[in-house]
């Protein structure tokens, strides 16, 4: 069972008055194997969720588990998030399906094909580390914009090979890396491309201070009704937004932007 926010914090709280209790804490040096719900495409509208992590630090997990929280209260199923991170072992602030590898990520790219239907919505986050290089061919030197994972690299043409079998009434992917525009340029209906900086731009957030945080906690904001509103609204509250150390961009098409939250 996945322990709500609220809980959690207060037995945090309880936790740094005592420490006589004996520890019931359990072995959590052992990654987890990946763990998928079986499911199959019913037709009919359903939120899926898929949340990347590939260092776990203390900012990232943050950002994880708020947004982790603000799906279950926009009415997504605990059983439909599925969350990779560093380690695999997180049980407490968000629950970890396994590590985060380029061999899971793309296993939940085909689980997320097989279950996913033109009726449902799919979101997808990353937060990360990112690099942009050039590579060079016969004809001209293309930028490349990669993120870290557990074990290397997963390039933009690999994010976009994993997400275009899947085909959603609606896809928002946000990625708060650095250079995270680049990661997101192949974004054409149905997806929509939340980038927390440009592609030529380092990426800058904090714990409880990150662009990919606010955008997901606006979702919970009343007077937040659409996908463009919860992107303003994400820029007034991000402090390097604020102070022009990142231009957050939107990548979309056809206006999808002015859609309804999910």
């Amino acid at each position: 069972m996945r322990i709500k926010s609220a809980v959690a914090t207060g037995l945090i709280a309880l936790a740094s008055l005592t420490s006589s209790c004996a520890s019931t804490k359990k072995d959590s040096s052992v990654p987890r194997d990946l763990k998928l719900s079986p499911a199959s495409k019913n037709y009919s509208p359903d939120k899926y969720a898929f949340l990347i992590c590939g260092v776990n630090e203390e900012r990232f997990t943050y950002d994880l588990s708020a947004i982790y929280q603000v799906l279950l209260r926009r009415g997504f199923k605990d059983k439909n998030i599925i969350t990779l991170d560093e380690h695999g072992t997180e049980d407490f602030i968000y629950h970890s399906n396994g590590i985060a590898s380029k061999e899971n990520v793309m296993r939940v790219f085909d689980h997320l094909e097989s279950v996913v239907d033109p009726f449902d919505t799919l979101v997808v986050h990353i937060d990360d580390h990112g690099t942009c290089k050039e590579i060079p061919t016969r004809f001209a030197v293309y930028p490349q914009t990669l993120i870290g994972l557990a074990d290397g690299g997963l390039s933009n043409f690999e994010l976009y090979e994993g997400l275009k079998k899947i085909k959603p009434k609606i896809g928002i992917v946000t990625v708060d890396t650095c250079h995270a525009e680049g990661m997101l340029k192949w974004c054409k209906p149905p997806y929509i491309g939340i980038a927390g900086t440009k592609e030529d731009s380092k990426g800058f957030s904090g714990i409880r201070d990150s662009f990919g945080g606010y955008f997901y906690i606006s979702w919970c904001d009343g007077e937040t009704k659409t996908i463009r509103e919860a992107f303003d609204n994400a820029k007034k509250r991000h402090s390097f937004s604020i102070n022009g150390k990142v231009e957050p961009q939107i990548i979309t098409e056809n206006g999808l932007e002015n859609m309804l939250l999910p």
